[in-house]
């Protein structure tokens, strides 16, 4: 077993104390350092000294190293044996690389597609979500404006709430007493805005109601 340890400036080199903690792990020891910065004779009795060409594309043997018998540790040869190991696969074993790549990109695909029909799906959800609650609040705000109209027209819903039918023939009553032209609009099946509907309770109100009283309209 070869020990290298590797010195790129002379300063490292001097003030290194942990090689020889090295030696008990390998047969032959060597310095290596860039050409010329280590002379061979300053390195210790039994080490080695390798050059590194001025080229960078050789290294050349200043300084033999002695061989030295050693019994290395069972659990370093494990770890050399270990590191040299190279994995070639993982799981199942594939001998057509084309064949794997395209099962791979059409699995990416699928992927892909599924959270873009998911993420479509959720959008299309909270945008029909949206509408229907903008209808809902503008249905709402419909209802309050007819509420409003029909307190002022003297309608007392927290009083008492009239029955079905009696709306009903309150309803037939204020129709006949329409103008031809105003009950067309109201039987349509074209919805009435508030602003119709108000026209339609004053036109009612005066012909329907009990008259006028100190100001003030009196309902039964």
């Amino acid at each position: 077993m070869f020990g290298y340890e590797i010195k790129v400036s002379r300063s490292d080199f001097l003030k290194d104390d942990k090689w020889p903690s090295y030696l008990e792990l390998c047969n032959h020891f060597y310095f290596v350092c860039p050409h010329g910065l280590i002379a061979s004779d300053e390195v210790p009795e039994g080490t080695g000294l390798l050059w590194v060409a001025k080229t960078g594309g050789r290294v050349y043997v200043k300084k033999k190293a002695a061989r030295r018998e050693i019994e290395p540790p069972a659990d370093l040869l494990f770890y050399v044996l270990m590191a040299r190991t190279e994995i070639k696969e993982v799981g199942i074993m594939r001998t057509d690389k084309v064949a794997y790549w395209k099962d791979w990109l059409a699995r990416k695909k699928e992927k892909r597609d599924l959270g873009y029909e998911v993420s479509k799906r959720i959008r299309e959800h909270v945008e029909m979500v949206e509408r229907e609650n903008l209808r809902l609040k503008r249905w709402n705000e419909n209802l309050e404006a007819i509420k409003a109209r029909l307190l002022e027209l003297g309608f007392r819903p927290d009083v008492a709430v009239p029955s079905v039918w009696g709306l009903e023939r309150q309803l037939t009553q204020l129709k006949s007493a329409f103008p031809p032209e105003v009950r067309r609009s109201s039987d349509g099946k074209g919805a009435i805005g508030i602003h119709s509907a108000s026209q339609i309770c004053d036109c009612a109100i005066h012909s329907l109601l009990p008259p006028v009283c100190g100001g003030q309209v009196i309902v039964a």
